[in-house]
């Protein structure tokens, strides 16, 4: 699921994590963002340890740990920050591509067909199949824990509550 860096976003995702949970499907607990609703659910349904291992989070709250809150809030700051290298990495490819069509058009008024053909051409030439794969999951997220880190935006005792997060990227491989 697509993380956001919209404050107002992240109770709607804690409700999709909800009704997942609720329809039975146990990665809900992925998606819940709000401590006092994920410690009332993890101490009413059953978390599977696969999903335990994947989101260090919950134990805190299975713990009823008083540093969920903090967990969820440092999950937040990371998946935001993630968003915002991914967002700026596939800005970066488009600028060759986009440079490239306003050189090819310009001054041209072509049709729809060979606009489009023209398109294909550029990106075919000037946009990478898979940025994310190319700059490497693994450097991608070991850099946005630093920046994370550097920017204080969370405790460094807090990397030890984020979640793994390359399992979500494992649709690069295929």
């Amino acid at each position: 699921m697509k993380r956001t860096r919209r404050d107002k976003d992240w109770s709607a995702i804690t409700a999709l994590g909800v009704r997942m949970l609720e329809a039975e499907d146990e990665r809900g607990w992925l998606h819940i963002f709000e401590a006092d609703i994920l410690t009332q659910f993890i101490q009413e349904r059953e978390c599977s340890p696969d999903i335990l291992a994947r989101r260090p989070a919950l134990k805190l709250a299975l713990a009823r740990d008083a540093r969920t809150a903090g967990a969820l809030n440092a999950e937040r700051k990371f998946w935001e920050e993630l968003d915002r290298r991914r967002i700026h990495m596939f800005e970066g490819h488009l600028r060759p591509y986009v440079a490239a069509v306003r050189k090819a058009r310009s001054g041209s008024s072509a049709s729809w067909g060979d606009e489009h053909a023209l398109r294909i051409e550029c990106a075919t030439r000037h946009l990478t199949p898979s940025p994310l794969k190319e700059y490497g999951v693994r450097k991608y997220v070991d850099e946005a824990q630093k920046g994370l880190l550097e920017s204080k935006l969370i405790p460094a005792e807090a990397l030890t509550w984020l979640p793994n997060v390359e399992s979500y990227f494992e649709w690069l491989n295929k």
